[in-house]
């Protein structure tokens, strides 16, 4: 598995440490990035110095990375446990199954080093397991995650993703250019709707 190269995430606006390019620059960097084999991680940064770039003594206030199974099987499932099993009361025997093994997956720390979000990437180009804990959303964890896996799917070179969205989440999916299709279901109890994308649209 690739990685994605260094991103910093100002406010909204996004900007590379090494070349500072912008927000709109961001699918076409992070490919080439790629491409070379660099390793990407992604920061965000509560109150940014003045200047392009923070300063060595600005703390992210969260980062995203990748993950692997099962070297970082603890803090993914303590993320997926708090949000899926806990939260929204997911049987446990659903929510592990036996593809973990065989996923892509990223994983958003906080400053502490505290897992806080993740997201994994199937074999058959699904993104699934999209989940970030109370505390950490509304700062953009999501969006950086779904950033990072995207960039896995254009490294792999898929010509589109799927994934099924709860419905109350359709907004922040269709974001990225996610479009639904067929009926709404349900999958443990909780309202869904597939959605798809294809890659070079995004």
């Amino acid at each position: 598995m690739a990685a994605f190269g260094t991103w910093n995430f100002f406010d909204g606006a996004l900007e590379s440490r090494s070349s500072g390019h912008h927000f709109s620059e961001t699918k076409a960097l992070s490919d080439e990035l790629v491409r070379r084999g660099k390793t990407v991680r992604l920061y965000c940064y509560r109150d940014p110095p003045a200047g392009r770039f923070p300063g060595a003594e600005t703390i992210p206030t969260f980062s995203v990375s990748p993950a692997k199974w099962p070297e970082d099987t603890q803090s993914l499932r303590e993320v997926r446990t708090a949000v899926f099993i806990e939260e929204q009361g997911v049987p446990p025997a659903l929510e592990w199954d036996d593809l973990d093994a065989d996923c892509a997956h990223v994983l958003a720390r906080d400053a502490a080093g505290d897992a806080i979000g993740t997201g994994r990437l199937l074999p058959d180009r699904k993104i699934g397991r999209m989940a970030v804990v109370q505390r950490a959303r509304g700062q953009g964890v999501g969006a950086a995650i779904m950033q990072a896996l995207l960039a896995m799917t254009r490294e792999r070179g898929d010509a589109e993703v799927e994934l099924s969205a709860q419905t109350h989440a359709l907004g922040f999916y269709e974001k990225f250019g996610f479009v639904a299709f067929g009926d709404e279901y349900l999958d443990v109890g909780i309202p869904h709707r597939s959605m798809r994308l294809r890659i070079t649209e995004c």
